[in-house]
């Protein structure tokens, strides 16, 4: 009896300690709607047990994602990070999202202004805003997209893309070098390829839905081999079988003005195969030709 009551006084105490952490994140949501609705301004408490039925009315962030608010002393501020999509078996990969979240958080806190600054003149918070595509898996490789923006005051939102990379079948994260022999011949042919298909839907109709508003120049320069032009990348195909295509994103402004997007191209394994390492070989299609 005894060893029962001590189990169950252990296990509320547990309880507990995991709902006041809960509502310490949540802390400042209730004080920015106390304060839009003219409410008492008293941190919500959950060692109080009549707040459980409000739980769902609290956890307005959307699944998979954590809503947190602050200020500063010139404006208000409000992250909006989502949860990793990604299964334990791929911890790896969700740790290595987590600290790229941890970063952006960071990053965006560091950036935020000072009190010298005005406030925004339509009254709208900071914003940081990231979530995650589902997990691409193609030829043993399985990659996590993400994606947002944040926005300090400018003229508009200024918008991110990270790709993170992890192979399934070797356990551990991966770069695209990694998977070449001879990198610097692969980097440079599937740069030509992914030039060669931007043209050609610079001069796709206007209105059709590949086509691109942008220029040859910029295009040229977005796509010349260096340090960071091919960071963001995905094997793309069907679960359980080789990837069918490598495919390569562009961020905002690499290859085509702010209002064009985000660009992307597929490159068939032709184009590398040659200089795949000998074990990544048939998780391509075609990748011993």
């Amino acid at each position: 009896r005894l060893r029962r009551s001590w189990f169950c006084h252990s296990a509320r105490l547990a309880t507990l300690s995991h709902m006041n952490a809960f509502m310490a994140v949540l802390s400042p949501i209730f004080r920015i709607a106390c304060a839009t609705f003219d409410l008492p301004a008293r941190p919500p408490r959950m060692t109080r047990w009549p707040l459980l039925p409000l739980l769902p009315l609290l956890t307005m962030a959307g699944p998979g994602s954590a809503l947190a608010a602050g200020s500063t002393r010139s404006a208000p501020y409000t992250l909006d990070i989502a949860t990793p999509p990604v299964f334990a078996r791929l911890s790896p990969l969700r740790q290595a999202a987590m600290g790229w979240s941890d970063a952006m958080r960071a990053q965006f806190l560091q950036s935020l202004p000072d009190s010298t600054t005005p406030p925004p003149m339509h009254g709208e918070p900071w914003q940081l805003h990231l979530e995650y595509a589902p997990v691409i898996s193609a030829g043993g490789f399985s990659t996590l997209i993400g994606k947002g923006y944040s926005w300090t005051g400018g003229a508009h939102l200024a918008s991110f893309l990270k790709t993170l990379n992890y192979d399934s079948r070797r356990h551990r994260m991966f770069s695209l070098t990694d998977l070449f022999t001879e990198p610097g011949p692969a980097i440079e042919a599937i740069c030509q390829e992914a030039r060669r298909q931007l043209l050609a839907r610079l001069h796709a109709p206007a209105g059709q839905q590949d086509s691109l508003d942008s220029d040859p120049g910029m295009i040229e320069q977005g796509t010349r081999p260096g340090p960071h032009t091919l960071d963001l990348f995905a094997p793309v195909g069907s679960a359980g079988k080789p990837a069918r295509a490598l495919r390569i994103l562009f961020p905002s402004y690499a290859v085509a003005p702010y209002v064009a997007g985000p660009q992307q191209v597929d490159i068939a394994p032709q184009v590398f195969a040659r200089w795949l390492k000998p074990e990544y070989r048939n998780r391509f299609q075609g990748g011993r030709s």
